[in-house]
C-alpha cells in the first residue's frame, strides 16, 4: 500500500503534502468550497501567509480521496501542479475536473482551525457522482440596491407592442428586460444552482395587463432580483452578470427619450435570453414626453433648520444644477455652499450623500415605487435633504458667522444628539437642554463641540473581510477612520474598535463588482494589510474618507505655512 495511504484519524501534518487520487466508481470522493472571486487579503497559515485558498469541505468515507489521506478541512494549494494560491472556486473545479480520472493535490492542514467548523457537511452526505460538485456557499449575502423602478412599452416593426423592466444598481442604469427573459433567466439559474431555493416569478398572463397588475409585476420582479442578487456566490455567477449587463460599459444618459433608446436598443442587440421578435424595435412614447419640450417639476428638498424648501427643476437635472438651484433660492452664499450638499434620507438614522452625476427626480421616483403619471408637484415625504459635507471641524468658525448656516449647524447638531451620536457625559454640570431649548444656537454649539461623537458620521453595520463573525460599523471623524465590532444584528461588541489614521492609509479604492470599499493600510513593522467592507454605500464611504484625507493635508499644509 502506497504510504500516501493512510487513515483520516492520523495526526494530520503542518507541512505541505501531496496526495495522488486514483478516481473509483463513486468518484474522486470528496467536495471543494471556497471564495468566488480571485485574489483578497493575505491569511496566515501554519506561520506562512497565503491567498484564500479553496478548502475540502466533505470527504467520502472509504472513497478514493479519503483512502489517499484526503481529510476535511485541508486548504489546496495546487492542483495537477498548478498553483492555485487565490484561485476561484470555478478555477479549482475546472481544473479537477480537466484531469481526467486521476488528480494530483498539493494540500495543507491547518489544525484547530475552527472557521469552517459549523458550515461543512457530513461526509455521508457528499455527492458521491461528482467529487468535485460545487458545494456553493449561500450564506455569504449582502445586501444590493438593485430596483426596477419604472417600465417601458416598446413596439417593434410590424406594430407589436410589449413592456420592458428597466433594471438599475444603486441608482446606475443596467438594462431594460421582457417578462419573458426574466422567465428563461430563472430557468438557467434553477439548472446551475440546483440546491438552492429560488423564490418563485410572478405568474405569467396571457391577456394584457392594466396599469396596477403591471405595477404589481414590476415590484415582483424586483423583489425576485433582490433575494437571488443578495446572495453573493449566485449575483457573481455568469449567468447573472449577462442578464444584468454588469460586463458590458453602459452610457450614462440624460434625457429621458435618450434613455427610452437605449433600452430599446439593449433589448434588440442582447439575445442571450430570447429571440428577437423583430430587427427593428423602437419605443412607444406613451410616458415619454417629447425632448424638445421643457420638462420642469415642483421639487422639496429637507433643509438642515427642518424647514422644507420647494423649487422648480428639470427632471432630468443632476444633483450639481438641482443643488445650485437650491442655493441661489435660499439666497446662501457661494462659498458657503461649498461646506454642504444634497442627501438621501435612506432611514431615520442615516443619509447618504448624491454624487454629482446622479438624477435627484430619479432618487425620489425610485423612493417612491410606482409606475403611474406624476404630477409637477411632489406629495408625499421628503427623501432629499441637505446636510453639511465636511470633516474639518474648524470650518465652523466661518459657518458660525452667517445666521442661515449657523441655524443649519445647530440644528444638525440636535438631529445627532436625538440619534445619539452625540454622546453628553452623566456628570456635565451644564444644562444642554436648556440651551437646546431656548435656541441659544452659539453657546450650544460652544458645547456640544467638545461632546464624543460630534461631526462624526456613522454607517449602518455590514460585512467586513476581516471578520468572519459578526459585521463592522464605520465611522468618521476628522482625525481617524473606525471599524467597530457588531454582531450581525448590528448589536456593537464593547471594547473591539480599531482606528486607522488617515496619513497611514496607502491606498482606498472601490470594488464595483463585490459593492466593496477597499483600503490599504500600513501598519509598523509588518505587511500592509488590505481590507474589504461590503456595503451598499460603498461609493459614498469612499467618497467620504476621500473627503477626509484631503481635509486632513489641508490642514497639514496650513498649520505648517503658519509655523514657518
Amino acid at each position: 500500500m502506497s504510504k500516501l495511504i493512510r487513515s483520516t484519524s492520523e495526526p494530520k501534518p503542518s507541512a505541505p503534502r501531496k496526495l495522488f487520487i486514483q478516481k473509483s466508481e463513486t468518484g474522486f470522493g470528496f467536495n471543494v468550497r471556497g471564495q468566488v472571486s480571485e485574489g483578497g487579503p493575505l491569511k496566515l497559515y501554519n506561520g506562512e501567509f497565503y491567498a484564500p485558498l479553496q478548502q475540502v469541505s466533505a470527504v467520502l468515507k472509504e472513497g478514493a480521496a479519503d483512502k489517499a489521506g484526503l481529510c476535511r478541512g485541508d486548504r489546496i494549494l495546487e492542483v495537477n501542479g498548478i498553483n492555485v494560491d487565490g484561485a476561484t472556486h470555478k478555477q479549482v473545479v475546472d481544473l479537477i475536473k480537466s484531469g481526467g480520472d486521476s488528480l494530483t493535490l498539493t494540500v495543507i492542514s491547518v489544525p484547530n482551525d475552527p472557521e469552517y467548523a459549523s458550515a461543512r457537511p457530513a461526509a455521508d452526505h457528499i455527492n458521491s457522482d461528482d467529487s468535485s460538485t460545487h458545494s456553493n456557499d449561500y450564506s455569504e449575502r449582502r445586501p444590493l440596491s438593485i430596483t426596477i423602478p419604472d417600465c417601458t412599452e416598446l413596439k417593434s416593426s410590424n406594430g407589436d407592442r410589449y413592456t420592458v423592466f428597466n433594471i438599475y444598481l444603486s441608482g446606475k442604469f443596467l438594462c431594460s428586460r421582457r417578462f419573458k427573459e426574466f422567465d428563461v433567466f430563472a430557468s438557467l439559474l434553477k439548472r446551475e444552482f440546483n440546491d438552492f431555493i429560488f423564490p418563485s416569478l410572478p405568474s405569467k398572463w396571457p391577456f394584457r395587463l392594466s396599469d396596477k397588475q403591471l405595477d404589481q409585476r414590476r415590484r415582483d420582479l424586483e423583489a425576485y432580483l433582490d433575494k437571488i442578487c443578495s446572495v453573493r456566490c449566485i449575483y457573481e455567477s455568469d449567468i447573472v452578470r449577462q442578464f444584468l449587463c454588469l460586463n458590458e460599459p453602459v452610457e450614462k444618459y440624460q434625457k429621458s427619450s435618450d434613455m427610452c433608446k437605449k433600452n430599446a436598443k439593449n433589448v434588440k442587440n442582447n439575445r442571450l435570453f430570447e429571440n428577437s421578435d423583430s430587427e427593428d424595435i423602437e419605443p412607444v412614447n406613451r410616458k415619454i414626453e417629447s425632448p424638445n419640450k421643457l420638462d420642469f417639476v415642483k421639487f422639496s428638498v429637507l433643509l438642515p433648520n427642518r424647514k422644507t424648501c420647494s423649487i422648480s427643476i428639470q427632471r432630468n437635472a443632476n444633483s450639481d444644477q438641482v443643488y445650485r438651484n437650491l442655493i441661489e433660492f435660499i439666497n446662501l452664499d457661494v462659498q458657503l455652499s461649498n461646506f454642504f450638499y444634497l442627501f438621501e434620507i435612506i432611514d431615520q438614522s442615516f443619509e447618504r450623500k448624491l454624487r454629482p452625476n446622479e438624477q435627484p427626480y430619479l432618487v425620489y421616483l425610485q423612493n417612491n415605487q410606482t409606475t403611474n403619471e406624476f404630477s409637477n408637484s411632489v406629495k408625499n415625504q421628503n427623501c432629499i435633504c441637505m446636510k453639511k459635507w465636511y470633516f474639518n471641524l474648524k470650518n465652523e468658525s466661518l459657518l458660525a458667522k452667517n445666521d442661515l448656516t449657523l441655524s443649519f449647524l445647530f440644528y444638525q447638531a440636535v438631529e445627532d444628539m436625538d440619534r445619539g451620536i452625540i454622546k453628553i457625559p452623566d456628570s456635565y454640570d451644564i444644562d444642554i437642554h436648556f440651551l437646546k431649548d431656548n435656541h441659544r444656537y452659539l453657546d450650544f454649539l460652544k458645547h456640544v463641540h467638545k461632546f464624543s461623537g460630534y461631526g462624526e458620521l456613522v454607517f449602518p453595520h455590514c460585512p467586513c473581510d476581516s471578520r468572519k463573525n459578526g459585521h463592522v460599523i464605520a465611522a468618521l471623524n476628522s482625525s481617524c477612520f473606525q471599524l467597530r465590532a457588531c454582531s450581525s444584528e448590528g448589536e456593537l461588541e464593547p471594547n473591539k474598535v480599531v482606528e486607522f489614521k488617515y496619513e497611514d492609509f496607502v491606498n482606498i479604492d472601490v470594488d464595483n463588482e463585490e459593492m466593496a470599499f477597499v483600503f490599504e493600510i500600513k501598519i509598523s513593522n509588518k505587511p500592509n494589510k488590505t481590507i474589504k467592507i461590503y456595503t451598499g454605500f460603498y461609493l459614498y464611504m469612499f467618497d467620504c474618507v476621500k473627503k477626509a484625507q484631503e481635509e486632513k493635508i489641508k490642514k497639514l499644509i496650513y498649520n505648517k505655512e503658519n509655523t514657518d
